[in-house]
């Protein structure tokens, strides 16, 4: 058994009530932006109610709303004044929201990782403080306990294991059609020592999909097969082995990064906008082609398609460098 981190269960407890109240207040905005709605849909109806704040009621919801987020947009939209409290103030504020976010950040501050999310630049407190709650220590993968009744404890992991456990691990599509032959390839979060679809080098193929702890899959392979890496995603009626929640909460922190220019992973992501500027698909890709027709291989990349492979490249090294540092505070003697 190997300790993680300190603090990483209050702070993902914090960020449970942070998740839990933005989907209580989405929910209200919602409510409130269709009793007030006037424009028409797609297909020419009006589906809004088209009320007004003179209504008592809605009046009422609309003040109810403001105490859970005092900048709501829809507050904005139907007139209401949200000129007191602005976001400049919003270490006064005493909206629920807010006090919720500041209690994460507060968290975040103490904990052994929070002198490396206030050093980097793009990389914020709330973001980065959600992302360990989904992730938990980045250096120690946590106890599984598999459904025959057995546990594994938990140990370190590997900065490919890291990957692999917040989706950012590929599958490997053969380009060839040589014979296959069967190899072995392992559940990305059942913390096996190869982790799904990807190693240090993304040399060797995995699973994608499956059973969460699953167990240790077969794959058919060839080692002569030349292969191209394709980012893995969600597919319908599969179960991913692969957290999307993680993998949201990094891509949130990349773009949020890239848009700061005194960032490190700003020259990252321009370094791989560069590099990829005549790239072609090895494989047909849906992103770059129609619906149901796939780009071509062969064919060039479209500005989207290099614009999210350099984000993910973003991503990968973030989780890289908090891999890292939890590695450092570790090894550090108290």
């Amino acid at each position: 058994m190997v300790a993680a981190l300190p603090g990483g269960e209050f702070l993902a407890f914090a960020s449970d009530c942070v998740d839990d109240i933005e989907k209580v207040r989405i929910a209200c905005e919602n409510r409130l932006r269709q009793f007030t709605r006037t424009e028409q849909d797609q297909d020419g109806e009006t589906r809004g109610w088209g009320m007004t704040l003179d209504h008592p009621q809605l009046a009422t919801n609309a003040a109810l709303l403001k105490t859970i987020k005092h900048d709501s947009d829809v507050l904005t939209d139907i007139g209401y004044d949200t000129s007191v409290i602005t976001r400049t103030g919003i270490r006064g504020c005493a909206c629920l929201e807010c006090q919720a976010v500041r209690n994460l950040q507060k968290l975040m501050r103490e904990h052994p990782l929070g002198p490396w999310v206030q050093r980097t630049v793009g990389v914020g407190e709330k973001q980065c403080a959600r992302l360990l709650a989904a992730i938990g220590d980045p250096y120690i993968r946590p106890e599984i306990a598999r459904d025959d009744g057995t546990v594994e404890p938990s140990r370190p992991r590997t900065v490919s294991q890291l990957w692999a456990y917040t989706g950012y691990h590929v599958d490997k599509i053969p380009v060839n059609s040589h014979p296959p032959r069967d190899t072995h390839a392992s559940s990305a979060v059942d913390g096996s020592d190869i982790p799904a679809s990807q190693n240090e080098n993304d040399t060797h193929w995995g699973v994608a999909g499956g059973e969460v702890n699953g167990h240790p899959s077969h794959r058919e392979l060839d080692i002569h097969v030349d292969a191209a890496g394709v980012a893995v995603k969600r597919r319908k009626g599969q179960r991913a082995n692969w957290s999307a929640t993680a993998k949201m909460r990094a891509y949130l922190i990349a773009e949020s990064c890239i848009k700061q220019h005194n960032s490190p992973y700003r020259t990252i992501y321009d370094n791989d906008r560069t590099n990829n500027a005549n790239a072609t698909h090895q494989h047909p890709c849906e992103r770059c082609g129609p619906k149901n027709h796939p780009a071509p291989p062969g064919t060039p990349l479209s500005d989207g398609h290099k614009h999210a492979r350099a984000l993910r490249k973003v991503a990968k090294e973030l989780l890289k460098h908090l891999w890292q540092e939890a590695k450092r505070v570790h090894d550090t003697p108290n």
